[in-house]
C-alpha cells in the first residue's frame, strides 16, 4: 500500500525497502509490483525503482521475472515510463539469453505506436551485443520506418551495435539519411558516423561532399558538420570535394561550397587556397569569381587579384575590384594604377565598383586618385557622376580649388533632370569651399 502513498518521499522509501525485501528473500514473488513503480509520476520514485530492478537483475534466479516486470512498460503511453524501463533494460545485456529479449521486442517492433517501435529499438541498443547481426539488421531496416522518431532511434542502435568502422554497406546507407527529410534524423546520422568511419576515410568523404549537390537547401546546410565530423581540418581530400562543386552549374550549390569551405578553412587557411586556386583559371566565370573572392578573403595576393581585373567576363573584374579592398594597404601604388584603368571600363557596374574601391584605399588629398575621379564627373552614367561627387567629398583636400571648378561645371553640366547629381555636387563643393 506505501507504494500508491501520496507523498512521494514515502513512495520513495516503500521502493527501497521493497526491493531490498525481495533480493534478501530471493522469491522475486513482489517484482512486479517493484515494476509498477517505473511508470510513478514522480521522477524519484522511478529511479529508485530503476535503482533496484538493476540490482535484481544480478540474480542468476530472478533475471528472466526481473525483465518480464521491465518489458511490462516499454509499451506505456508515457513516455517517462518507457523512458525508465529502458534504462532498467540496460543493466540485463549480458545476464539473459538474447531469445528472451527478442520475445518481448519482436512484438514492440510491430506496434502502431511509432514511440513503442522506437523505445524497442532502444532497448536492442542496450541489450543485444555490439556485433549481433540480427539486432543490427532489424535497426537497418528501421532506417526505413515512416516515423521520424524511429529512424533516429534505428540510427542510435546502429551506432551502438556495430562491431568496427569502416563497414561500407552499412555506412551508405547511413549517409542517404543525410537526404532524410526531417532534421531530428538528419542530425542523428551526424552524431552516429563517426562511429562507424575511420577518421579522414576518402571514400566516406567524397560521399559525404555529394550532398552539397542535394536540390535540398537543409541537405546541403548538413554537409559542414558531417565532414568535420568525419574528417580533420586542413585534410586534402575533404578541401578537394568541396571545392570542386565551386564548378557547379547551379548558383545554390556553389554557395553551399563556399559555406562548407569557410567552415572547413578555419586553422587551415593555406590548404583551402590550396584547393580553391585551380578553380581562378575556370571555364565558368561564376567559377572563377567566386574562387577569386574566397583567395582574397583567405589572404592572396594583391597581384592575384589585379591580374583578374583583365578578366573577359564582368562578374570575374567585379570579384577582382571586390578582392582588392581587402588585399591592398592605403595608397597601394599598384592598386591605384589598376583600378584607375577600371574606371574607364565598358560595363557601368564594373566602373562603379572600382570607384568606390579606390576612395576606400586611397588617403585624404591623394591627387593622382582625385585627378582620376574628378575625370569620372563626365561619365555618361548618372549612377557613376553620383558616385564620384561623393568620393571627392570624402577625398578632396580642405578648399581644393580644382575640385571646386570641377563641381561647377559638373552641375552647369547636368541636363534637366539630373538634379540629384546637381545637388549633391553643390552641396559637396559648398563643404569643400568651407573648409578652407
Amino acid at each position: 500500500g506505501l507504494l500508491h502513498d501520496p507523498s512521494d518521499r514515502i513512495r520513495v522509501a516503500a521502493v527501497t525497502a521493497l526491493g531490498s525485501i525481495i533480493f534478501a528473500d530471493t522469491k522475486g514473488d513482489y517484482i512486479s509490483s517493484l515494476g509498477q513503480c517505473l511508470a510513478d509520476p514522480c521522477s524519484r520514485v522511478r529511479s529508485a525503482a530503476v535503482s533496484k530492478l538493476s540490482q535484481l537483475a544480478s540474480k542468476l534466479e530472478m533475471v528472466e521475472g526481473t525483465f518480464e516486470a521491465v518489458s511490462a512498460h516499454l509499451q506505456h503511453p508515457e513516455a517517462y515510463a518507457r523512458r525508465s524501463a529502458v534504462c532498467a533494460a540496460s543493466n540485463f545485456k549480458g545476464k539473459l539469453d538474447i531469445r528472451k529479449v527478442w520475445l518481448h521486442v519482436n512484438p514492440l517492433l510491430e506496434s502502431d505506436m511509432p514511440e513503442v517501435r522506437a523505445t524497442a529499438m532502444e532497448v536492442l541498443s542496450q541489450v543485444a551485443e555490439r556485433g549481433d547481426q540480427d539486432a543490427l539488421n532489424v535497426a537497418l531496416a528501421r532506417l526505413d520506418d515512416p516515423e521520424a522518431c524511429v529512424r533516429c532511434a534505428a540510427l542510435a542502435a546502429i551506432g551502438c551495435l556495430a562491431a568496427f568502422k569502416g563497414n561500407w554497406n552499412m555506412v551508405s546507407l547511413l549517409i542517404a539519411r543525410l537526404e532524410d527529410a526531417d532534421d531530428a534524423v538528419r542530425q542523428a546520422t551526424l552524431d552516429q558516423l563517426p562511429r562507424l568511419v575511420s577518421q579522414n576515410d576518402e571514400r566516406t568523404i567524397k560521399t559525404v561532399a555529394k550532398c552539397l549537390a542535394h536540390k535540398s537547401a537543409t541537405v546541403r546546410a548538413v554537409v559542414p558538420s558531417a565532414l568535420l565530423n568525419v574528417s580533420s581540418r586542413g585534410n586534402k581530400c575533404t578541401l578537394e570535394s568541396v571545392a570542386s562543386h565551386l564548378a557547379h552549374l547551379s548558383h545554390e550549390v556553389r554557395q553551399a561550397s563556399v559555406l562548407t569551405l569557410e567552415r572547413l578553412a578555419e586553422g587551415s587557411v593555406d590548404s583551402a587556397v590550396h584547393a580553391i586556386r585551380p578553380y581562378l583559371e575556370h571555364v565558368q566565370p561564376e567559377t572563377r569569381a567566386v574562387a577569386l573572392q574566397l583567395l582574397c578573403k583567405y589572404g592572396a595576393d594583391i597581384d592575384t587579384a589585379i591580374k583578374k581585373l583583365e578578366d573577359r567576363d564582368e562578374r570575374v573584374q567585379n570579384a577582382a575590384v571586390d578582392g582588392i579592398t581587402q588585399v591592398a594597404s592605403l595608397d597601394d601604388p599598384s592598386a591605384i594604377d589598376s583600378l584607375s584603368q577600371v574606371l574607364s571600363n565598358t560595363h557601368p557596374g564594373t566602373r562603379l565598383a572600382g570607384l568606390r574601391t579606390l576612395t576606400r584605399i586611397s588617403k585624404r588629398g591623394n591627387k593622382q586618385v582625385i585627378l582620376k575621379i574628378t575625370n569620372c564627373l563626365k561619365d555618361t552614367s548618372p549612377e557613376m557622376r553620383l558616385a564620384a561627387v561623393k568620393a571627392l567629398e570624402r577625398i578632396s583636400s580642405p578648399g581644393d580649388s580644382v575640385v571646386v571648378s570641377a563641381l561647377r561645371a559638373c552641375r552647369q553640366s547636368e541636363p534637366a533632370g539630373r538634379s540629384e547629381v546637381a545637388f549633391a555636387a553643390y552641396e559637396v563643393e559648398s563643404k569643400i569651399r568651407s573648409r578652407a
